[in-house]
């Protein structure tokens, strides 16, 4: 997956031009250095070890191809840990030591909100291949300007969602979901996917009016008896989404 985000990355990094040259570049070449926030933590999806390579990768096509012709990007390494705490420490440390002029990463949601909002006080982009949540998008022009995000994200897969509702007519649907499920791409994820399609239902007013229904299930075994009654009887024309 880190290879297939070299494209999207390599074009984001052209935003380096603009900083680079009202920043630090003059007519001679200039080492431009880049902050790599993510995780050192294989069991994440984009822990640094997986992404490393892509993005020398893509600083080095990015010189190779004329882009920047000026400069070198230097990228230093930095270890977000997923945390709020540790990926804001390091990303005001490379401010205050004026080290880098863009952010890559962080990639996990909790880590990566103060980040993107911080950086439009400091006029710095942040280009990243996570921050999925929906609100990354719903908020960028006042929250989040600065950032850029290159993967895919939940306001995509929400809007997929809707067109499918529209397409058949459907006005029910059932969102089942492990809390903490798939927790080595970012803490909580299932609960921010959802958060992102229960959002979508409220304000696409065009797919009908929605009633909600929350149910909670504390085991496994709970939640095979409810789906048997509700898919047989309540919900048969209706849309499952399920994660775990």
């Amino acid at each position: 997956m880190a290879y297939s985000l070299i494209p999207n990355l390599r074009t984001a990094l052209a935003c380096v031009v603009v900083v680079c040259f009202s920043k630090v570049c003059g007519t001679s070449r200039q080492n431009v250095s880049l902050a790599v926030l993510l995780p050192d933590d294989n069991k994440r999806l984009f822990s640094l070890s997986r992404v490393t390579s892509a993005i020398e990768l893509a600083t080095e096509s990015v010189i190779k191809e004329g882009m920047l012709t000026t400069v070198r990007l230097n990228p230093l390494y930095d270890d977000s840990n997923c945390s709020i705490a540790d990926a804001m420490n390091a990303a005001i440390d490379f401010y205050v030591n004026k080290k880098v002029v863009v952010y890559i990463g962080p990639s996990c949601d909790y880590a990566a909100a103060p980040v993107a909002r911080q950086v439009k006080y400091w006029n710095l982009p942040m280009i990243t291949a996570g921050a999925f949540a929906g609100d990354f998008g719903d908020n960028k022009g006042y929250e989040f300007p600065m950032l850029t995000r290159i993967g895919s994200s939940f306001n995509a897969l929400a809007r997929f969602f809707m067109v499918v509702l529209k397409h058949f007519s459907w006005t029910k649907a059932n969102l089942v979901y492990s809390y903490t499920g798939h927790g080595a791409i970012m803490d909580k994820f299932c609960h921010v996917l959802n958060n992102a399609i229960h959002h979508a239902f409220r304000i696409h007013h065009d797919v009908g009016n929605f009633t909600e229904v929350h149910q909670k299930f504390h085991r496994l075994s709970d939640i095979l008896p409810s789906l048997a009654h509700h898919l047989g009887n309540e919900l048969a024309d209706s849309l499952y989404i399920m994660q775990a």
